[in-house]
């Protein structure tokens, strides 16, 4: 079976950052819970913003090593 790659506005977890800790959670809704299961088997990958404007560097990293291994691929956006 190919890699299936997943490119939303956002990825299916919200980020929770409490005390110096970051804590991913499934979001809710259709498109999230329907490919679930797809984009964690084999070398899938779903790719989108992680639903948190970060700024530190070594944020963005731990963040990225985190989702990673969940077969995400974060991209951080700015507001401006």
């Amino acid at each position: 079976m190919g890699k299936t790659i997943i490119v939303s506005n956002r990825l299916p977890i919200k980020i929770v950052h409490e005390d110096d800790s970051f804590y991913y959670v499934p979001s809710e809704g259709g498109l999230a819970t329907g490919l679930s299961s797809i984009y964690k088997e084999g070398e899938n990958l779903w790719i989108g913003w992680p639903g948190q404007s970060i700024k530190k560097p070594e944020e963005k990293t731990q963040i990225t090593k985190d989702l990673k291994e969940e077969n995400m691929i974060p991209v951080f956006l700015t507001k401006n």
